[in-house]
């Protein structure tokens, strides 16, 4: 009798969920990301990861942007990695501790060149709110 009583709440629970995920489909496209090249160089092989997974953007010519992508959760700051003239220019987050995610709209992160006896061959990164 007790495993009636057990089994009977699963079987409620199984046949009430849905096996629809638009509620989480819907939650994969509420951050759209894009690159604005702000230097004076242009950017190849592109690479951006706001915390959820590198995505290659490819080139972005000096003062465009590359088109918007998705993501499931982004940060005021990501990892950037561009190539000029075959030399690799990163900006590195350390973390996302104490960060709190982007909510549902566009943001651009506007990508600069810093060329300093400090930190050679690094970017800055700021963030943009589109919509």
């Amino acid at each position: 009798m007790k495993r009636i009583f057990f089994i009977i709440p699963l079987f409620i629970l199984f046949v009430n969920c849905d096996d629809s995920n638009s509620e989480i489909e819907g939650f994969l496209d509420v951050v759209k990301l894009r690159i604005q090249n702000a230097s004076d160089f242009d950017f190849n092989n592109v690479k951006l990861d706001p915390a959820t997974g590198e995505v290659s953007l490819g080139n972005i010519a000096k003062g465009q942007f590359s088109d918007y992508t998705k993501f499931q959760i982004a940060y005021r700051y990501a990892y950037v990695s561009v190539q000029i003239d075959g030399k690799e220019y990163v900006f590195q987050p350390i973390d996302y501790v104490g960060e709190t995610p982007l909510t549902k709209g566009s943001y651009t992160y506007q990508i600069r060149v810093l060329e300093t006896d400090v930190e050679p061959g690094a970017l800055s990164i700021e963030l943009i709110i589109d919509e």
